[in-house]
């Protein structure tokens, strides 16, 4: 009985030990929006704008360390390659991604997928949409008018499929996939170990 009891109290106590971690958080103003743990998946974007897809290693007071990662498509599958781990400072982190933008690895580079539309209605929020559709309904016009003999070239028909890719073009360039770090988002380390104590 002994035995059982210590036993118990040992695994009981591992699992304490091992659950109590120091973890990031990604948040807006003093709301959090993410939170990342040690072997917990990352994309961020450093300082000197490149991005980075990788899994943290170990969590600081100012830094992390990652250990980053290409993927290669192929026709006979995909292929991971796993880089060396690196510190990362936390005031390095110059923007984390929006909630649903995928990442592709094009030329052995991280970098935004802007063709991954399905998920989030990015083709609507960065205006892609409104410029096609705009431009389907000029050529539809322009095609009947041919058609039925009666084209000119002004008139409404073309004032609001101009409209419609003005409102598209001004969305496409408002639109940004990322969030950039500062006043608004930062990413702070939360040490455990000190709030125990």
């Amino acid at each position: 009985m002994m035995k059982l009891t210590l036993i118990a109290l040992l695994t009981f106590y591992s699992s304490i030990v091992s659950a109590q971690q120091d973890f990031l958080v990604f948040k807006k103003g003093n709301k959090a929006i993410t939170y990342f743990k040690k072997y917990s998946y990352i994309n961020f974007q450093l300082k000197n704008h490149h991005w980075y897809t990788a899994y943290i290693t170990k969590v600081q007071n100012d830094s992390f360390y990652v250990r980053t990662f290409l993927v290669h498509y192929s026709l006979v599958g995909a292929d991971s390659i796993h880089y060396a781990e690196f510190p990362v400072a936390i005031g390095d982190v110059y923007a984390m991604p929006k909630k649903g933008v995928q990442f592709g690895y094009p030329n052995d580079r991280v970098s935004i997928n802007r063709q991954a539309g399905h998920v989030y209605w990015v083709w609507i929020k960065n205006g892609g949409l409104l410029r096609v559709g705009a431009g389907g309904y000029a050529a539809l016009n322009v095609i009947n008018g041919f058609v039925k003999h009666n084209f000119t070239s002004s008139g409404s028909k073309f004032g609001i499929a101009a409209a419609v890719f003005l409102a598209g073009e001004i969305l496409h360039q408002t639109y940004k996939p990322s969030l950039k770090m500062g006043k608004k988002y930062r990413l702070e380390s939360v040490k455990i170990s000190s709030q125990i104590n």
